[in-house]
């Protein structure tokens, strides 16, 4: 995990150092009609970091300090069961350690907001630089929070086409349970777990990926979209390998049509924010009524005459 995240570190920089791009303006500057220095890329890297970091320097105080105080709370909640499972891609069982998964989810929602919001309101400043002029979009946190329940977007034909390729993949899933094996019941703290995983991934990484990282491989690759969405899929694939399998394969082309749909409405994430939270639901769901108990089994020593 920290391998893939040194790497993913390291691409992100080399687009955006890149020959020929500008990026920021020198330190100590104060005029503000002037993007502050890291406005494309810094700010909203410490600020998945430091969840509120890009508020508190774009005199946000108050939206900054709640993302803050959601890491907080998140880092705050890992400490009730194991946590191990954020890094080994499983899906715990076991309702204390469901609560340190989704601690751990809510820290990085809260940087992926950050990021996001930082990015954006730099905005202004960073098109009276001639730069960003494809962002014509005027979402908020609000917008993003509220997004995977606007039943609106079911009166699109990409949301069903979307809801089309969820049905397949959790079919696939369901599938796989086979007769006559002991299976996890599903309980309750399953059905909240899901909702709480769907909706952290679906507002976090949105945020993250189609929000932030792909107007800013578009803008720093030349305007090159097709260049710029498959830069933010193969990041998005590669981060769900462990989780994922074979399928990372499948969330890539899934990611690129996000991508594509994020372009297609002005660069607006609410669509797929949408898309990807109840996408979360049907697969997290599928996944845990397939999820077989180990079976205990008791190994006696050979003994030999």
């Amino acid at each position: 995990m920290i391998v893939f995240r040194a790497c993913c570190l390291l691409i992100v920089s080399g687009v955006v150092f890149g020959p020929g791009t500008a990026f920021g303006q020198s330190a100590g500057e104060t005029d503000s009609t002037r993007a502050k220095s890291g406005s494309q890329f810094l700010i909203p890297l410490g600020s998945i970091a430091l969840p509120g970091l890009g508020q508190y320097l774009h005199h946000v105080p108050l939206l900054g300090a709640g993302l803050t105080g959601t890491a907080v709370l998140g880092v705050g909640i890992t400490q009730i069961g194991d946590v191990g499972g954020v890094f080994s891609g499983s899906l715990p069982r076991e309702w204390r350690d469901q609560f340190s998964f989704e601690g751990a989810h809510l820290w990085f929602t809260a940087g992926g907001l950050s990021a996001w919001d930082a990015f954006h309101r730099a905005m202004p400043a960073l098109q009276a630089e001639g730069r960003y002029g494809f962002l014509t979009t005027t979402d908020d946190v609000g917008d993003l929070l509220t997004a995977p329940f606007d039943v609106r977007f079911l009166g699109r034909w990409t949301t069903w086409v979307n809801m089309a390729l969820t049905t397949l993949v959790a079919g696939i899933v369901v599938t796989q349970r086979e007769d006559g094996v002991d299976h996890y019941p599903y309980r309750g703290h399953d059905a909240v777990f899901t909702g709480a995983v769907s909706y952290n991934a679906g507002v976090g990484e949105e945020a993250l990926f189609r929000g932030w990282l792909l107007p800013l491989f578009h803008q720093t690759t030349g305007e090159r979209f097709w260049i710029a969405n498959g830069l933010q899929a193969g990041l998005f694939a590669a981060g769900h390998i462990e989780q994922a399998g074979a399928f990372a394969i499948a969330i890539s082309g899934w990611a690129l049509y996000q991508g594509w749909l994020t372009r297609r409405n002005d660069w607006s994430i609410r669509e797929s924010i949408f898309h990807h939270f109840w996408y979360d639901v049907a697969a997290v769901t599928a996944t845990f009524i397939a999820d077989e108990q180990p079976v205990a089994r008791l190994t006696f020593p050979t003994i030999r005459f």
